[in-house]
């Protein structure tokens, strides 16, 4: 399998400048530019599918997971103008072929029964036919027996072990990477979650992935989602009132399970990047394992000096200072500690 290269954030947090960054490096292929690929953490998607058939598996659970997993690939697949989708042209056509395949690999039964979700009145023809046959039992005062209207027909089941499970989805995955660009390692920008960290192991061997995990400021996080990038048609799902805000924010950090991959995970500040390039720059190498000359295209597109704009920008906006007073003062301790304030800015360019 290709060697993977995993930016990731916490919504809003600038993971792409790691996308930016390693796409200066020599053989690091990134054929997608910023698409974020949600197939294995999306609702639906595999790890859910994981937990479903290996966690709270039954007979009810299996069919009805196992349906909405291809339901949600298929959609990933086929919906071209849906920013995460487009899985067609921006994976390849065998895709869907990828998927069956696995299916086939986990799924024990294929029964032809059914079940009360079977059952569920879900559009206008089963609906008449129910009222219909409600109808008639009221009319002859007894309940007359008739063929039930169903949704769909039988049943598919898997009770596969974890062993079975995961190396079903290792060959699947590798299958899906190994379609993605032309290089020996790509850059697939939102794989995983910080908060499925843990799972790595489950699905790529050592060294076959190296995930980046990108934090930032919780002050330009809130100005930037409340005012800047609205004002662009954009937003991350962030409260916009400032103390639902900082729960939000420590809420999701005190969620996330900790992880002890020092070799296939390195957390890093967006500032860092802008700050201090330099020092940054040279652990990357370090964690990929590269050296300086193998950053071929160096700022060609992450430059620093641009980036710093996108910074402290709780500075520059007084009319906000209020709101920021609270998140200094509920999340001091996930502050950057900026070595220089930044010049003020040009707002016309952020709004």
């Amino acid at each position: 399998m290709k060697k993977v290269i995993i930016p990731m954030g916490y919504m809003g947090s600038g993971s792409s400048a790691i996308t930016d960054f390693v796409s200066e490096i020599n053989g690091y292929d990134n054929p997608t530019q910023n698409q974020e690929f949600v197939f294995l953490h999306c609702p639906d998607g595999l790890f859910q599918l994981e937990d479903e058939l290996l966690v709270g598996n039954n007979i009810f659970i299996s069919d009805e997971q196992l349906r909405k997993f291809r339901d949600r690939m298929q959609e990933l697949y086929n919906k071209k103008f849906w920013w995460p989708g487009n899985y067609k042209n921006s994976v390849g056509p065998d895709f869907m072929k990828y998927v069956d395949t696995f299916l086939d690999e986990i799924i024990d039964f294929r029964i032809d029964t059914y079940w009360y979700m079977t059952e569920r009145p879900i559009n206008l023809r089963m609906k008449i036919l129910l009222f219909l046959q409600t109808c008639v039992n009221c009319l002859f005062s007894k309940r007359v027996s008739a063929k039930p209207v169903l949704s769909r027909k039988g049943m598919i089941l898997a009770y596969p072990s974890a062993e079975k499970f995961y190396g079903a989805a290792r060959r699947f995955l590798q299958q899906v990477i190994d379609q993605i660009g032309n290089g020996d390692t790509i850059i697939l920008d939102q794989l995983l979650l910080p908060h499925y960290l843990y799972r790595m192991e489950r699905y790529f061997a050592p060294g076959e992935a190296k995930a980046f995990i990108v934090d930032r400021d919780p002050r330009d996080i809130f100005i930037m989602n409340k005012y800047i990038w609205p004002q662009q048609h954009a937003q991350v799902p962030y409260p916009t009132d400032v103390h639902q805000f900082c729960e939000f924010f420590k809420k999701i950090r005190e969620i996330e399970p900790s992880t002890k991959n020092e070799q296939d995970v390195l957390y890093l500040h967006f500032e860092d990047l802008v700050y201090h390039y330099d020092s940054t720059r040279t652990k990357i190498y370090h964690f990929l394992g590269i050296t300086e000359k193998d950053h071929v295209r160096l700022k060609e597109r992450f430059q620093p000096e641009i980036s710093r704009n996108n910074t402290q920008l709780f500075l520059n906006m007084p009319e906000y200072k209020d709101e920021i007073a609270v998140i200094e003062s509920e999340l001091a301790e996930y502050l950057y500690d900026f070595p220089e304030p930044v010049k003020q800015l040009d707002r016309s360019a952020l709004f």
